[in-house]
Order: structure tokens, then C-alpha cells, then sequence
């Protein structure tokens, strides 16, 4: 039986950053939920839940994301400098 890892409060706000960012630059580039996760493979409800922070991410899912707004990988993970 697979094992569900916890996540802390480190990892849910990073969940959470990642997810804004996914949303920032979707409506960036126009697109609907339905479109983009027509375009990344993915179901919109799951779309959803990553950009709420609600839903996890696989890295082979973040490629096409990024493939799917025509962005790097390394700008989803490009968070403001906390202070």
C-alpha cells in the first residue's frame, strides 16, 4: 500500500505560490481553465486544485504546463523575496 506523505505549512505555501503563479500566467496568456488544461493534458478540476494549492503537482505535469504557456519551468517557481 503506497504512502501518503504529510505536507507542513513550509510545503503548502509553496504548493500555494507555485499554484498563484500557474494562474498568473494562464490569465496572462488568455486562457481559461478549460483550455489550459485541454492544452497540459490535465482535468480542469485538478487544474483548479494546483492553482488553489489544494492539488499536487508531478514534475512531468509542471514540464507541460510550462510547455502549455510557453514559459520556463523556473519562473513557476519564481516567488517575491519574503522580509
Amino acid at each position: 500500500m503506497a504512502q501518503q506523505a504529510v505536507l507542513n505549512r513550509r510545503d503548502c505555501q509553496l504548493l500555494q505560490m507555485i499554484g498563484a503563479n500557474i494562474a498568473q500566467y494562464r490569465k496572462q496568456n488568455g486562457l481559461s481553465q478549460e483550455k489550459m488544461a485541454e492544452k497540459a493534458g490535465v482535468s480542469r478540476a485538478h487544474l483548479a486544485r494546483i492553482e488553489t494549492g489544494m492539488g499536487v503537482a508531478s514534475l512531468p505535469l509542471l514540464f507541460s504546463i510550462s510547455d502549455a504557456l510557453d514559459i520556463p519551468l523556473k519562473a513557476l517557481f519564481d516567488f517575491p523575496e519574503e522580509h
